[in-house]
């Protein structure tokens, strides 16, 4: 086993998660090398690495889907369920269990403002959202009601400077 995989964490579901090899930004400079995936819910994580390569300015995002909405606050770019056509690349929101917290972060791919609908990816999606068992899938939702009590909002990204 290479030297940066030895100590690898377990998962959610028991797995391992070590460390592969993957791009990332080291001082301003792109570099191949390893990175070490840990335990988490990584919805928000997944929605960052698609504005991150889409060129948006990510600065701010963390791994708290909620961090979407501070994002969209702090650029005048949040827009509360029903108030908006989403818009592909936008973030959306959701408070799944209705507790008054964002719990859950998507991508939309494409919306139809007549219908009222869109379309997202998601990561980290689990069995009541998507068909894999361990909860750790990726999942495009289509035709989902852009007023449904579940979506908190929607956020578009701005574009780095």
């Amino acid at each position: 086993m290479p030297s940066w995989n030895k100590g690898a964490r377990k998962g959610l579901d028991g797995a391992k998660c070590g460390t592969t090899m993957g791009y990332r930004y080291e001082r301003g400079v792109k570099k191949w090398t390893p990175i070490a995936w840990g335990s988490q819910a990584w919805c928000a994580d997944f929605a960052k690495f698609t504005w991150y390569w889409g060129k948006a300015d990510v600065a701010g995002i963390n791994s708290l889907a909620s961090s979407f909405k501070g994002y969209g606050d702090r650029h005048h770019t949040w827009h509360p369920r029903g108030s908006y056509t989403p818009k592909p690349g936008d973030a959306v929101t959701y408070d799944r269990d209705h507790d008054g917290t964002i719990d859950h972060v998507g991508v939309v791919v494409n919306s139809n403002k007549s219908k009222r609908t869109y379309s997202s990816v998601e990561g980290n999606v689990g069995v009541k959202y998507g068909n894999n068992k361990k909860g750790e899938g990726l999942l495009r939702k289509t035709g989902q009601s852009a007023v449904n009590t579940d979506v908190v909002g929607f956020t578009t990204p701005v574009s780095k400077k």
